[in-house]
């Protein structure tokens, strides 16, 4: 059995059994991860597969449109403010940010991807991974003013190393911006989805509404990673879903699912509210954490 890829420790507890793979959660730091991992080939392969079909990566980027529009309404910025975008794909949210006012970076492991918002006149360097174990980032201590991760921190192969060098690169009194998958609901719909496997439906609507990644965070090991590296202020809560299913189920499908979708946010945020932000039942989950100044 694979060590646990943040606190080392072996003999992690299986949780589900999928194709080729275990989901393990660790003992110790209590974070799950698949067992074997994938190779860092493998995450920059994923990549590639998405951003090589043009219309499958505007689809997926239209649906965040109106998630990283309502994150730009809330940060206040001083001046040209630099932020950098880890995983910034094709730059939809970069060319956003720079219409906004920012002067905006992003670095993305896919070359298809990459090649593209340069076509569009971004900022944007080639990664080979989506962590920084194969290199460090491209930048100057203290550069960034924001950092914002969209759904990226789940494929870190070392994700302490992978934030300590993120907040090198983070002015002291800098923000980081992680989004990321919520463990308890994806293991919740994977367990109703295999009670319901026998349903047709079941397959169409609950075997889409989970996604296991290399790594699956919680509210409390992700804020244990922030806390680990350095940041402080950190606060967890639910994160707004993305308009419709950004992977395509089709026309009919899709406005079943964004029907469930709105029913499950609004259910989340009532949970978090009794529960004083305790309990986040939402599909994803968003840190923010500062670099002490």
């Amino acid at each position: 059995m694979t060590p646990c890829p943040v606190c080392g420790r072996a003999g992690g507890r299986p949780l589900a059994r999928l194709e080729r793979r275990a989901l393990v959660r660790c003992r110790g730091c209590r974070l799950v991860f698949l067992d074997p991992p994938r190779t860092t080939d493998a995450v920059r392969e994923y990549f590639e597969d998405v951003y090589v079909d043009p219309a499958a990566s505007r689809r997926i980027d239209s649906r965040r449109h109106r998630l990283f529009l309502d994150f730009l309404d809330g940060v206040r910025q001083a001046g040209r403010s630099r932020l950098l975008d880890i995983g910034c794909g094709t730059g939809e949210f970069i060319e956003l940010a720079r219409a906004r006012g920012w002067n905006a970076w992003g670095v993305e492991v896919s070359r298809e991807a990459v090649q593209t918002a340069q076509g569009r006149g971004l900022q944007v360097a080639l990664r080979a991974s989506e962590g920084v174990e194969a290199e460090r980032l491209p930048f100057a201590d203290d550069f960034f003013d924001v950092i914002v991760l969209w759904n990226v921190v789940e494929f870190f192969m070392r994700p302490d190393a992978d934030l300590a060098e993120i907040g090198r690169v983070l002015s002291p009194g800098g923000r980081i911006v992680v989004r990321t998958q919520n463990e308890p609901f994806h293991l919740a719909a994977y367990r109703l989805h295999r009670l319901f496997e026998w349903l047709p439906a079941s397959h169409a609507y609950l075997g889409r509404s989970y996604v296991f990644h290399p790594l699956l965070w919680s509210r409390q090991t992700l804020s244990d990673a922030l806390a680990r590296a350095g940041f402080v202020d950190i606060v967890v809560a639910n994160s707004a879903p993305t308009a419709g299913d950004p992977y395509g189920v089709g026309p009919r499908r899709e406005a079943i699912v964004q029907a469930g979708k709105w029913i499950l946010d609004r259910a989340a945020r009532v949970v978090a509210r009794f529960s004083g932000g305790a309990w986040l039942i939402g599909a994803s989950m968003t840190a923010v954490a500062r670099k002490p100044e």
